[in-house]
């Protein structure tokens, strides 16, 4: 710790770090544009600006740049000198004499970092009589829009596109005065991180395209906390709605998963919320098919349909979409020996393996930002940048580990963003792939080896192996070569997951994870990456089996049954011939989903599901940590919240098991607890209604 003064006030902080973190901490109002506190300094603004006094006995002092100034034990400094404050109005209004006036059209608007610190720092009014300049802009795809024109040139744009993403199609062109950020050409953005360009633009030069289509100011959105449900690992959102639409998707800080950034998939991929999605009940008609009807008339049907189901003749598919509540009310519905996993056999047996994986003490789960506290990673089978993107940024941040020891040696702050970069040249830390295909991380990948699955497994046993040897059997070879990097690194990660569809690799990563904590005697940071956002949760909530043996059995059935599906297209995991053979044996279906498919089109009922926006639910992400979502909006007055309906169809089918009290998201997650007590941990995911 070190004992400064800033404006006469004494305060003990963190010694090492820049001034302008330090004063934002302390509450001190400083204008800042280009520091970013996941991108560190690069002095590129001069907004920041402080006068810093060498001793007490120094009247005089000297201007520095805060984001670029050290603590040290002793610092004075002040923010409110009038010299100080007349330099960043200065600097502010030479920023604005180019900047169009064109706040009341700007999107950014009400939530534009240019305007907070315009005003901040006292500048109101335009003396420069002049023309502006004026640059054309660019189509840059469908998802980003580009308003060079406002440009303050604070570059956090290509730092982050470029330095942070590791994007290369955005750069700072032209000299001088005369800067222009865009591609060498018009065309679509490469990186699946670009969307963050709208978020970290402290202007309105990116903005979100989607949302422009139909523009809402900020103050008339309503949002809500979220979890993107497009991937595992559960990155933390902000859906924006107006008018029963979603408008757009912000990103929520969560510093052991997203941090401050949201890949392109989960800021975009919102349109099935609001579009070609099922929303009225329907009931299935002799040679016409699914035709719509009346909740009244859907829920009549289904009260007989249950009635005449006996005992033993109910069925449930849970699912990997579906919340933890709701695959506990379906079980507790159907019974645990009806109740099936909404997957294939191999991928339910694969993610039980990784749970398997997760229990051991040779591992320790791994969160995102353990992944970019890594000095060697190996990644095993996961093309990360399509399967897990924002863990495939982690996996960049982790790279750098290299250039930071280089810049502890030099004695340069690691927030010293372009010194650290500088220092380094392409110094990095080991970065490790067996793989099937070329991915986009072999631009950053120190050793890449690629194989078939069965080759992959082999290659880890190999690895195995070497880190078993003894010093004496080394040898130069690439197994050897990546057992070295992971046994003398300070904190390795080893990343796999589901996705090659092999029991054997996953089987083979275990292997070499209790190899590698025999040697080093600490668990190894772990990081399993599965299919969808719950499929950590569908796996431990203990399904008998998957899809396939539920159709198999299903089929050697003659008496009709009566099979729930929530939120799973049969179609896309078994065979259709096999799952038509269910309805001509005259099994019946009912549908619980929020997306049309053959199965829904299938059913004798279907029922419209609410979507993740419209309700709330807990999902268990890739690392085994239990998330809520809320509901954004109250969804349509014909939609009823997914866990109401099974509610309801338990009291429907088992009158007394369900309390009457159970009516609001509370009680529901009472009951499921005193179901199965292993689910206590719902309680303390989120607070309660109060």
């Amino acid at each position: 710790m070190a004992t400064i003064v800033i404006d006469g006030q004494n305060f003990d902080v963190a010694e090492g770090r820049n001034l302008l973190e330090t004063c934002l901490e302390l509450g001190f109002d400083l204008p800042y544009f280009c520091w970013h506190p996941a991108m560190g300094s690069v002095g590129s603004c001069r907004q920041c600006a402080v006068q810093v006094y060498a001793n007490d006995d120094d009247q005089r002092g000297r201007l520095v740049m805060a984001c670029m100034t050290p603590v040290t034990p002793g610092l004075r400094a002040s923010t409110t000198l009038e010299s100080v404050r007349q330099f960043r109005e200065t600097s502010i209004e030479v920023l604005m004499a180019n900047h169009p006036h064109d706040c009341p059209v700007c999107e950014e608007g009400g939530e534009c970092h240019l305007q907070d610190m315009t005003i901040l720092s006292g500048h109101h009014s335009r003396t420069f009589r002049g023309a502006k300049k004026t640059y054309p802009n660019q189509n840059l795809g469908p998802c980003i829009g580009h308003e060079m024109n406002r440009c303050i040139t604070c570059y956090r744009c290509v730092r982050f596109y470029g330095d942070y993403a590791g994007g290369s199609d955005l750069q700072a062109m032209s000299s001088r005065e005369n800067v222009y950020f865009g591609r060498h050409t018009d065309g679509t953005l490469e990186s699946p991180f670009s969307g963050n360009l709208v978020e970290v633009c402290p202007t309105g030069v990116f903005t979100d395209k989607p949302y422009s289509q139909s523009f809402t100011r900020k103050w008339d959105l309503q949002s809500a906390p979220s979890i993107c449900t497009l991937c595992s690992l559960g990155c933390n959102t902000n859906p924006n709605e107006r008018s029963g639409k979603i408008k757009r998707i912000v990103n929520r800080y969560h510093n052991d998963i997203n941090g401050y950034f949201l890949c392109d998939r989960g800021r975009f991929g919102f349109a099935h919320l609001n579009n070609a999605r099922p929303t009225v009940y329907a009931l299935q008609q002799p040679t016409k098919g699914l035709l719509e009807t009346t909740p009244e008339m859907a829920w009549e049907q289904v009260s007989n349909l249950l009635q005449e189901t006996p005992k033993d003749a109910l069925w449930g598919l849970g699912s990997s979409r579906a919340t933890v509540e709701e695959n506990q009310l379906l079980k507790q519905l159907v019974g645990k020996k009806h109740y099936f996993a909404g997957t294939t056999d191999r991928e339910l047996a694969l993610v039980q393996l990784v749970t398997g994986i997760y229990q051991l003490a040779a591992t320790r789960s791994a969160s995102l930002k353990d992944i970019e506290h890594s000095d060697a990673v190996l990644i095993i089978g996961e093309d990360l940048t399509h399967t897990a993107p924002m863990m495939a940024l982690s996996v960049r941040q982790s790279s750098r580990h290299r250039a930071f020891e280089l810049a502890d040696g030099a004695r340069i702050p690691r927030w010293q963003d372009a010194a650290v970069r500088n220092i380094a040249q392409d110094e990095r830390s080991p970065v490790m792939q067996v793989q099937s295909y070329a991915t986009p991380l072999d631009a950053i990948a120190s050793h890449t080896f690629r194989a078939n699955p069965q080759g992959m497994a082999d290659q880890i046993d190999a690895i195995t192996a070497a880190v078993l040897a003894t010093p004496s059997d080394a040898s130069e070879d690439w197994a050897h070569q990546v057992a070295q990097h992971l046994l003398t690194a300070n904190n390795p990660c080893v990343i796999a997951g589901t996705s090659a569809g092999s029991v054997g690799l996953l089987k083979a990563t275990l292997r070499l994870m209790e190899a590698l904590y025999a040697k080093r005697a600490a668990p190894i940071a772990t990081a399993m990456v599965v299919q969808d956002s719950n499929s950590m949760g569908l796996a431990l909530s203990q399904p008998v089996s998957g899809a396939e043996t539920l159709v198999a059995r299903l089929t050697a059935i003659e008496a009709p049954q009566t099979l729930v599906c929530l939120q799973t297209d049969l179609y896309t995991l078994v065979a259709s011939e096999a799952v038509d053979r269910l309805w001509e044996r005259g099994h019946r279906l009912v549908v619980i989903d929020n997306m049309a498919s053959e199965t829904g089109a299938k059913s004798v009922i279907f029922m419209p599901a609410t979507t993740a926006v419209e309700s709330e639910g807990t999902l268990i992400n890739n690392e085994g940590r239990a998330q809520r979502y809320f509901s954004v909006y109250t969804p349509q007055d014909v939609l009823k919240d997914t866990w109401r309906m099974l509610v309801q169809l338990l009291a429907l089918r088992q009158p007394g098991s369900v309390e009457n009290s159970v009516d609001h998201y509370d009680a529901m997650v009472a009951h499921c607890i005193k179901q199965d007590p292993a689910l206590a941990y719902l309680v303390a995911v989120a607070p309660d209604a109060h």
